[in-house]
């Protein structure tokens, strides 16, 4: 457990330093901005509480923006570390490769979690603030930010396989792309 927990370290602390957490923060909370405010403004006679409004507005957010910063964090998991020639490195460590993956893997999830709850946090506050009754909508917002996590852990794993298979960052970053285009646009 150890040595999954230093390799989840350690890939936080490169994502902090190549401003992953930075980039999926600002995407999150910039995108849950406008959706709420655009997507809240036919309140007036539905009788909804604006957050369960709110709410209706960020699944496309979930659908559309989830899975595509789960893929680009993911695209080079593998492949980049084997053109660096990181992995090779790293494997010669007493840590097995499932151990990496998932410390990896915990990582990329713990920074998917603070974007969409980042996010989903400041429309809720934004839909609150407007709205005394917007409490209401809460459930409906842990369902949708449970949902989310779960879509993002499925498209790490997604982004691993195809890191793995291409072995080449440029023909990964290729491929997940594709990859979502196909499953999520079309």
């Amino acid at each position: 457990m150890n040595r999954i927990l230093a390799s989840a370290r350690t890939e936080f602390i490169i994502a902090l330093r190549n401003r992953w957490i930075t980039i999926a923060v600002a995407m999150m909370v910039l995108f849950s901005l406008v959706l709420s405010a655009a997507g809240s403004a036919p309140t007036g006679a539905l009788g909804a509480d604006k957050l369960s409004v709110t709410v209706a507005s960020l699944t496309s957010l979930a659908v559309y923006l989830v899975p595509l910063v789960a893929l680009l964090m993911s695209f080079d998991a593998i492949a980049g570390e084997i053109e660096r020639g990181t992995l090779s490195l790293v494997l010669t460590y007493p840590v097995s490769r499932g151990a990496l993956i998932l410390g990896k893997f915990i990582a990329h999830l713990a920074i998917l979690a603070i974007a969409v709850t980042a996010g989903y946090g400041v429309a809720a506050i934004a839909a609150m603030a407007t709205d005394t009754n917007a409490m209401q909508g809460m459930p409906a917002l842990l369902r949708l930010f449970w949902t989310s996590i779960l879509l993002g852990a499925t498209f790490l794993g997604i982004g691993y396989g195809i890191s793995a298979f291409a072995r080449r960052p440029g023909a990964a970053a290729g491929l997940v792309i594709g990859l979502w285009l196909v499953l999520i646009v079309l």
